[in-house]
């Protein structure tokens, strides 16, 4: 080879070299954005992930409180029923009482039982008796011992 196409081999060779450089200098500029993509799209999964770990822990949380609520839910149900059953036996014996209380007002109410349609007139001697025990009410009796009527 001469000399010549040498130096023409050679120019031949340096472009070559050249184009391969720009060649290999966009594809370093393309995989360097590529790269610059992944490591934003790698921070923005790690703050997702920090995000979703939050929402983690404040779900956990949400549900220990849910678990107390409905603990004291049952517990205040627990109350409520045994307040009921309390206020059910109050209310029976008040309903008892009351009618106690009416019974024994209807008792005071009502006019002395008195047997005077049933009993006969004294006559000849009876019981010794004190006087009272033969009084009714709104008539005169004869007492026994005494002989006249007495009034009230």
């Amino acid at each position: 080879m001469s000399s010549q196409q040498q130096v023409e081999a050679l120019q031949q060779e340096i472009i070559q070299l050249k184009a391969d450089a720009r060649t290999w200098a966009a594809s370093e500029q393309f995989l360097k954005s590529q790269l610059g993509q992944a490591l934003r799209a790698v921070e923005l999964a790690k703050k997702q992930l920090m995000l979703l770990e939050a929402q983690d822990l404040e779900i956990q949380s949400l549900r220990r409180q849910l678990a107390s609520m409905n603990t004291q839910l049952d517990f205040v149900r627990e109350r409520e029923t045994r307040l009921e059953t309390h206020l059910e036996q109050a209310q029976q014996t008040l309903l008892i009482e009351q009618q106690a209380q009416q019974t024994s007002s209807d008792r005071r109410e009502q006019p002395a039982q008195t047997t005077e349609h049933y009993e006969q007139p004294r006559r000849g001697p009876g019981p010794d008796l004190p006087p009272f025990l033969f009084k009714s009410s709104g008539r005169s009796v004869v007492a026994p011992d005494v002989g006249k009527p007495q009034d009230d």
